[in-house]
Order: C-alpha cells, then sequence, then structure tokens
C-alpha cells in the first residue's frame, strides 16, 4: 500500500531520533548545560534593569555598579563553560551517529545484491554517503541544539515579558505569529527544492567518477573539451538548483528580520506610553526590550532548525532506500545443522536460470559433476551463460533450491558466508584494490606470511614482473590496478584466487589479456593443483580448457557438446569448430597480437 508524502517523512524523522536515542545519556547532559546556559543568559537584563532603574532614581552607588559588572562578568563566564560543554556532548553524540550511519550503509551496500548495482550509480552512492550522510548529522545535532535553544529561549523569554507587562506583550507578539505563518506556507518548497539539489549533487558527482575512472577513454578518443562541456552543463544544472533553494532560504531571513523589527517597533511606540504614563519604569522597559531581543533569536532561528530538519528528513529519506533494500540472497531460514568438510566436490542437477520472472532463461537444464581436485572447462560463445554459470556458484545470484550442491550440500542451505568461502573466483574483469601488490594476493588473510604470497605469485607466473617493479611486492598498484597492464591485473587476480583456502577455483576467462605462452606456464602451475583443488574454468581460448578432465560446449545456455579435449575435437561439432577457428587466427598472428597488446602497460585487458 502506498504511504503518504507527510507519512513517509514523519518516519524519516522519527528514523533520525531512533539514532539519536541509544545516545540519549549524551543528549540529556548537553540540554541540560544548555538549559543553565539560556537561564544565565535570562538573569544579566534583570540586574541591567534593576542597575538602570537605580540610576534612574539617583540611589545607584559605585560599589553596587560593580558588584552589577563584578556578576554579570562571572555569568558571562559560565554561559561560556556550559556553552562548551553542550556543544561536547550533543555535537560530540551527532558526530558519533554520522559514523554509526555510514558505517551502517556502508556495511549495507555490501550486502546488496549484483541486482542493486545495476541500477544505482555509484556517483549517487557516493553523494548519499557523504552530503546525505552530512545533513542527517546537521539534524542530530546542531537542529537538536537550535530547537531545544528556540524552546527554551522563546518560553523564558516570553514568560519574562509577560511579566513585566501583559498589554505590552500582547502588542509585540501580534506581528510574531505572521512568521509561524510563513514557515509554515514555505516550508514544501523548502523540502522540494533541497530535495532537488541532493538529486542534482547525486549526478554531478557519477559525472565526475565516470571521467576519472575513464580517462584513458576520454584521452584516446580527444574527448576532453566535449566531456568538459558536459560536465560543465550538469555543474550548471546543479548551481541553478542550489540557487534556487538558497533564494527561498535567503527570502525567509529576510522576511523574519522585517517582522521582527515590526515588532520591536510596536514595543518602542506602545512600551514608550507605557513608561509615560508610569505603568512600567524605565528599568523594566529596557528589560522587557533585551528579552524581546532574546525572543528575535527564536523566532529567525526556528526558520533555521526547521531548514535543517528539512535537510535532514530529505537525506533520511535517500538514505532509507538503500538501508530498506532487502538482499535478494536471503540466509535460509534453516541452514543446514551438520557441515561437511570442504573437499571441493560439485555438482549441479538440472539448473534452469532466468534473471527476473518471465524472462528467458540464460541457463536452462544444466548439470554435470565435478570429483573433489577435478577439472572442468566451460566453451560458448558470448552470451551462451558461461559467467552467469559462475555467479550461481558463488551465489552471487541465487540459484534454485536443490539445483546446485557443493561437497553433497545445497548450496542454498548453506549460509552466504559458509558457501562462499569454498570458493575462489578470478572474474573476467580483474579488480585490485589501491593497495599494495602483496595487500592484494593475500586480500583474504591480510599479515600473512610473504613466502606464501610469493609462492601465489609463482603460480600466476608474475613473481618475477614484481620484482621488476620500483618497490617490488611494495608496490601501490594504484586505483584499480591502473598502473599495471591487463595481463599484469588477471595474473594478479589468479594468484589472489591462489592463496586463498578455499578448495575450488572459480576462473572466469581470466587468461584472455597473456600470450600463448604465460598461459600454458599459469596452466601447468593450476594442473599442479590436481587432486587438492577443484578448477572451473570458463574461457573463450580453447587453449585454456584443453587440459580439462571434462569439456562443456554451452550454446544459448544449454549443454550442446561435452567431453575431453580431444574425442570433442575428432567429433567434428562446435567445439571442433572452435579449435579450426582459433588456430587459423593463431596461425595468422592475429590471436598473439591481441595477448601481447593486453600486456602493454595499462591495457585493459577486456
Amino acid at each position: 500500500m502506498a504511504v503518504s508524502k507527510p507519512i513517509a517523512e514523519r518516519r524519516h524523522l522519527f528514523r533520525i531520533f531512533g539514532y539519536i536515542r541509544p545516545e540519549w545519556a549524551a543528549y540529556v547532559i548537553g540540554l541540560a548545560c544548555l538549559g543553565v546556559c539560556d537561564g544565565l543568559q535570562f538573569v544579566v537584563p534583570r540586574i541591567l534593569g534593576n542597575a538602570v532603574d537605580r540610576l534612574a532614581a539617583d540611589t545607584a552607588t559605585s560599589r553596587a555598579l560593580l558588584a552589577a559588572g563584578g556578576l554579570i562578568l562571572l555569568i558571562a563566564l559560565g554561559v561560556g563553560v556550559f556553552r562548551f560543554l553542550w556543544r561536547h556532548f550533543i555535537v560530540g553524540a551527532s558526530i558519533r551517529i554520522d559514523r554509526l550511519v555510514r558505517r551502517q550503509l556502508f556495511g549495507h551496500l555490501l550486502n546488496l545484491p549484483q541486482s542493486f548495482y545495476q541500477h544505482t550509480s555509484t556517483g549517487d552512492l557516493m553523494a548519499r554517503a557523504t552530503n546525505d550522510i552530512r545533513a542527517v548529522q546537521m539534524a542530530a545535532g546542531i537542529g537538536v541544539v537550535i530547537l531545544a535553544d528556540t524552546l527554551v529561549m522563546g518560553v523564558t523569554a516570553l514568560a519574562f515579558m509577560i511579566y513585566i507587562s501583559p498589554t505590552l506583550t500582547l502588542y509585540t507578539i501580534l506581528p510574531l505569529v505572521l512568521i509561524a505563518v510563513l514557515v509554515l506556507f514555505m516550508d514544501p518548497a523548502i523540502r522540494r527544492r533541497f530535495g532537488a539539489v541532493q538529486r542534482s549533487f547525486s549526478g554531478l558527482t557519477e559525472r565526475f567518477r565516470e571521467n576519472i575512472a575513464g580517462i584513458r577513454v576520454v584521452k584516446a578518443y580527444v574527448q576532453e573539451a566535449e566531456e568538459i562541456g558536459n560536465f560543465s552543463e550538469v555543474s550548471r544544472d546543479y548551481v541553478r538548483k542550489n540557487l534556487r533553494f538558497v533564494q527561498l532560504w535567503g527570502a525567509l531571513f529576510p522576511s523574519i528580520m522585517g517582522l521582527m523589527g515590526l515588532a520591536m517597533a510596536v514595543t518602542l511606540f506602545f512600551g514608550g506610553r507605557a513608561v509615560i504614563f508610569g505603568e512600567v519604569s524605565i528599568g523594566e522597559f529596557v528589560a522587557f526590550t533585551i528579552y524581546l531581543g532574546m525572543l528575535s533569536w527564536p523566532m529567525m532561528a526556528i526558520g533555521w532548525a526547521i531548514s535543517i530538519f528539512q535537510r535532514g528528513t530529505v537525506s533520511m529519506g535517500r538514505i532509507a532506500q538503500i538501508l530498506d533494500e532487502e538482499p535478494v540472497q536471503a540466509e535460509p531460514d534453516k541452514p543446514l545443522a551438520e557441515i561437511a568438510p570442504p573437499r571441493g566436490a560439485l555438482q549441479v542437477s538440472d539448473l534452469t536460470f532466468a534473471y527476473a520472472p518471465g524472462s528467458k532463461p540464460v541457463l536452462k537444464n544444466l548439470s554435470f559433476s565435478v570429483e573433489p581436485g577435478g577439472t572442468l572447462g566451460v566453451v560458448g560463445r558470448v552470451g551462451s551463460g558461461k559467467s552467469t554459470l559462475l555467479q550461481l556458484l558463488l551465489r552471487l545470484w541465487e540459484p534454485p533450491e536443490g539445483t546446485v550442491f557443493v561437497d553433497g550440500m545445497d548450496i542454498t542451505r548453506l549460509t552466504l558466508e559458509e558457501a562462499r568461502r569454498r570458493f575462489a573466483w578470478v572474474p573476467q574483469e580483474s579488480f585490485l584494490f589501491s593497495d599494495t601488490l602483496s595487500e592484494n594476493i593475500a586480500f583474504q588473510a591480510p599479515g600473512a606470511a610473504a613466502e606464501d604470497v610469493r609462492e601465489a605469485a609463482r603460480v600466476a607466473r608474475i613473481h618475477e614482473g614484481i620484482l621488476g617493479f620500483p618497490g617490488a611486492y611494495d608496490t601501490k598498484v594504484g586505483e584499480r590496478g591502473v598502473t599495471l597492464s591487463g595481463g599484469e591485473r588477471q595474473r594478479v587476480s589468479i594468484a589472489r584466487a591462489w592463496f586463498s583456502p578455499a578448495p575450488v577455483l572459480l576462473l572466469d576467462d581470466c587468461l584472455s589479456a597473456v600470450d600463448a605462452e604465460t598461459e600454458k606456464e599459469i596452466i601447468e602451475g593450476l594442473t599442479g593443483t590436481k587432486g587438492r583443488r577443484t578448477v572451473v574454468i570458463v574461457s573463450h581460448r580453447v587453449s585454456a580448457v584443453e587440459w580439462a578432465d571434462e569439456i562443456l560446449v554451452l550454446e544459448d545456455g544449454e549443454v550442446a557438446e561435452r567431453g575431453r579435449h580431444e574425442d570433442l575435437k575428432a567429433a567434428g561439432g562446435l567445439y571442433a569448430e572452435m579449435v579450426r577457428r582459433q588456430h587459423a587466427e593463431m596461425a595468422d598472428g592475429f590471436g598473439e597480437e591481441n595477448a601481447e597488446d593486453g600486456d602493454e602497460p595499462g591495457g585493459d585487458g577486456s
């Protein structure tokens, strides 16, 4: 059932206060300090009023005036101390809330399925993790302070004004009612325009990120000027939306100040008449004027507070959209009580899978089994479902129940952590973190022994290449491994998978950017794991799978052929055609040329 916008906004506001609740002690202490701070400030007008009355009556003495000045000085020091304390407790609590929301958002993002990232841009996520969380933190910190300060100062100032003269207070308060009407009238527009600003910032962030990530493509196609123009247009849109918000926000404060000026004029006229007619003393009139000045802050601050909470509510709604996303791969209701030890046995039984209900299946009636330590090769045309198969084994997509088994256990009955720890994966597009080569290889076991890291690099035939870098294994690879060639990135990814203790290696076309000789050496290193690791290798090159115990040839999501290399080659079917075509390409130098290009520094390896 659809939820109305006001109800949804209230829910987002309550969600902010839900984060505040665990920090209640800090807020109670901070608000108590704020109350003392405000209370001390209200004593000063009374002291000044009494001093003015004594001066007017010619009863003031130097000693009394000195005592009044000393008391005001002590109050000022007390206000300073308690102002520091409320900032320490409340702002400190809001910073901890910022950390909590950021950590919660980050942790949730790591647990969301692949489908989420297919319709959400990285720039949008970055905007929510920065600007939006900052707006929530402001609402939980300064917003709470201003709201509390507005209530305390407003009510107390009004009480003192009524105590001095109820009639004068009534005249003065009438213009101030218009402030509340003005704020309520402008509230929807402020929310709407701030939401537009945040969405525009998401687009700006994504455009910036995309161009930096694809800088080599931009330069290669000489599109710097074009992209600068595109970025400028996005920036202008962000500025336009910001200006529309600032114009509205800028109109609010002068309007409030104008109404406060009207209230002050009313006070001067009617208060002056009251002094003339002896209804209030000069000292009381001075105190009343100071209290009105104190009341002006809550009147102005209420607009600020509303704006901060509006921003926080809008931003909390944007963050909640992410936090409320349910992972598709839910943990099983009843996980298996007895977990078989990891051996590396795989079985797929009558697997049919489609990315969305009612869509065309990507895999159809797929069945095979691999014994522990065995090898399975999977080949086929682009779009035949090869990579999807590996992602189903990893449960990056959720397979149907009773179709995928590891070590005799239905993979959907295992927790995600238990299932994925049985696999080491080298994706088609190698991804490296902007850490050292050693840290990338030992990603699953930080602080591992240096010799173990080197052994993994030797298997992947990257050890000698690493020693050639200035920092050897301590060399920083840059963002996404940008300082390495495509072939080097692939071999570091293979080393990372080899380093993992998982009993099954899943290799997704990860030898496409290396030359034939290096490919052969890596395969020899991997086959040395036979009897200890199960290997499933997907490739478009038959040379990468000809050593496998069994080869599956996929066509349109189904097994078109299966068997060993020599048998499939002799059968004269699809596999034999792939062998013939690729041998012809190699003879023409096409395949070798591609591999060499992939090993050039900065090659994308795709």
